[in-house]
């Protein structure tokens, strides 16, 4: 939800390796050549091996098993307005609403194809990173999402989404991105339950501990994707409500590389990139209203080296909380961990996923913080 020039780091590595697999795919024999899909899932793949050996957390095992499995993306045709880089004034439309729009709201779309790669990929890279949020959620609480109910805010690919519900979750995502709502116009709904769903290794010594003839889980994970403003946007509030079917709240809400402090609370001068549009006091409250007792919420920002304040200063480089601590417990959270450091481990993800390789400074120039809260249980 962003657009920053930092970031653009990542969208330049998802070029180049789009650019491989072209080369690749075109260096084959025609009867011997893979569908660009084929390639983009063996790529999301290889990077799942690649980061396998830094997650700890059964949630994050099964995560990359299940991302390992999606289906392959198709390439898919969009009217939008490529050179609108604000996403808060981007819009785009699919080819069905764009034969229903009036000569006004057509004014300015071009038809663009976005491949397979752009599916998953997205401009905001692999959703595989998205394996540091879960381990995050792990390490405080969240052993599996079987059964579960996950919003994730600032979603920014179909990718995580998909995995999760794989695994037996209801998976939300929730963006301001009007090219991700035709993106992913039809592709939301029922996702098959990955086999690793039913594994159970509690020692994790790579052995499945649940007894034959065990009763394999029943839930039956699925996908939804909304375009608006939530919590500020009633249609939306009411949307991400009713994809609980019935259920009492989410267990787990995430947000990664939106919630920045630096994108809603810049220093005085400086344009906010993330308009949440109502107080940070409203938010954090239909937060919590939307979580069950014990349910997570988890900020987890990448980037880079924190600007000082004054000329020249980059949003996206303050990956803070923009909540403070106090607002936080005010709004009758519990603090689990608040602007703690992950870049260590974000460091490690970037080198295997080939971000150094691709023109990132990772060692120099990549961080990681995140924020835990915890609606408390009932009776805490």
């Amino acid at each position: 939800m962003t657009g920053s020039t930092w970031k653009l780091a990542l969208a330049g590595a998802v070029s180049l390796a789009a650019g491989s697999m072209a080369h690749a795919q075109q260096t084959l024999d025609a009867e011997d050549r893979p569908s660009p899909g084929e390639l983009v899932m063996r790529q999301i793949s290889t990077e799942a091996d690649r980061v396998l050996n830094q997650v700890e957390e059964p949630v994050s095992i099964r995560f990359l098993e299940a991302i390992r499995g999606l289906p392959e993306p198709i390439e898919v045709s969009i009217w939008f307005d490529p050179r609108e880089r604000d996403v808060n004034k981007r819009r785009a439309l699919t080819a069905a609403q764009h034969a229903q729009a009036t000569d006004e709201e057509k004014a300015g779309l071009a038809l663009q194809r976005f491949n397979p790669f752009r599916f998953y990929f997205t401009s905001y890279g692999t959703p595989v990173a998205y394996v540091r949020t879960l381990e995050v959620a792990g390490k405080h609480g969240m052993e599996s999402i079987d059964g579960a109910h996950v919003l994730d805010f600032g979603y920014g690919s179909i990718g995580q989404l998909r995995a999760m519900a794989s695994l037996g979750a209801t998976a939300v995502g929730v963006d301001i991105d009007d090219l991700l709502a035709a993106l992913y116009d039809g592709q939301t709904g029922a996702v098959a339950r990955h086999p690793v769903a039913d594994v159970l290794d509690a020692d994790g010594d790579g052995v499945n501990e649940k007894e034959p003839g065990a009763e394999l889980g029943a839930n039956t994970g699925r996908v939804a994707v909304f375009d608006g403003y939530w919590p500020a946007e009633k249609r939306i509030a009411d949307d991400v409500r009713g994809a609980l079917d019935g259920a009492p709240g989410y267990d787990l809400i995430t947000s990664k590389n939106t919630l920045k402090k630096g994108f809603i609370h810049p220093p005085e001068g400086v344009e906010a990139r993330v308009d949440l549009r109502v107080s940070d006091e409203a938010y954090l409250m239909a937060v919590r209203e939307s979580l069950v007792p014990g349910g997570l919420f988890v900020i987890y920002n990448l980037h880079a080296k924190t600007d000082p304040p004054g000329p020249g200063f980059r949003p996206w480089t303050d990956g803070r909380c923009p909540f403070s601590r106090e607002t936080m417990e005010e709004a009758g959270f519990e603090v689990l961990a608040y602007n703690a450091d992950d870049t260590e481990s974000a460091r490690a993800m970037g080198v295997a996923l080939g971000w150094d390789a691709m023109g990132m400074n990772v060692e120099g120039d990549l961080f990681a913080t995140y924020t835990v809260v915890k609606r408390p249980d009932a009776g805490e």
